[in-house]
């Protein structure tokens, strides 16, 4: 019989593609399969946590290679299991490039709304109807425990959002002051602005000639600032 017409299977996937490829391949399709047959939201969510533990291992291989390289970014359609909060921080995260946040991910018990697992950093956004202050708290108190860092943008934030990044505030004709006060407000109550002092802070390692400037360094400060206040702290 001609081979062109076998049967593909997972097995003659790997002869022809590698084991690594149709691994991520077979681990994509079975997520499809888990997402599509849960009965309910929190059968997704174990579909999902079986598919980042078993992709663990290739997720921390690609931080370690570059940690703004993705190991996989759309293993299925994200914005099917968002609520419109999370799908504006995903569309922010990804029109940044090069800030790497796994939606959904597994940490500890909990699962968390993004998460670098190389950085040990999560992104929570909150819909005040469905989070409690002092819970969080317990579980943000958790996860540090296990060497998090856990940050949280409030669904008025993420309403804020209006995806701008430093440079077009740096390309107003103001003065430098009014640039200053302009990007201190966005980085401190916009979801973008947050979004985008995580990825400076955490992503960002060779720095343009921006930061050398006055409005630069002013900016990095902020980025510091707005990160420690998006804590819940006792």
């Amino acid at each position: 019989m001609d081979d062109k017409n076998q049967p593909l299977t997972w097995e003659s996937l790997a002869e022809i593609l590698g084991e690594d490829a149709m691994l991520r391949i077979k681990a994509k399709s079975e997520l499809e399969v888990g997402v599509e047959d849960a009965k309910n939201y929190y059968e997704k969510l174990l579909a999902i946590k079986k598919y980042y533990i078993n992709q663990e291992q290739n997720i921390l291989n690609t931080f370690r290679e570059s940690k703004v390289l993705w190991a996989a970014s759309y293993p299925i359609d994200w914005s099917t299991l968002f609520t419109p909060i999370e799908f504006s921080a995903w569309v922010a995260i990804r029109a940044k490039g090069r800030i790497v946040l796994y939606p959904q991910y597994p940490a500890l018990n909990f699962h968390v709304d993004f998460a670098n697992p190389g950085l040990k950093i999560i992104l929570e956004v909150d819909g005040k109807l469905y989070h409690d202050a002092k819970k969080d708290l317990v579980r943000d108190n958790q996860i540090r425990a296990a060497g998090w860092t856990v940050y949280r943008i409030t669904g008025k934030e993420m309403v804020n959002t209006n995806f701008k990044d430093w440079q077009s505030f740096y390309d107003e004709d103001i003065d430098d002051d009014e640039k200053i006060s302009h990007i201190h407000d966005w980085l401190m109550n916009s979801g973008d602005g947050i979004i985008e002092a995580i990825k400076t802070i955490h992503f960002m390692d060779n720095h343009s000639g921006f930061y050398e400037t006055n409005v630069g360094e002013r900016f990095i400060t902020y980025c510091h600032k707005t990160l420690q206040y998006h804590q819940l702290t006792d």
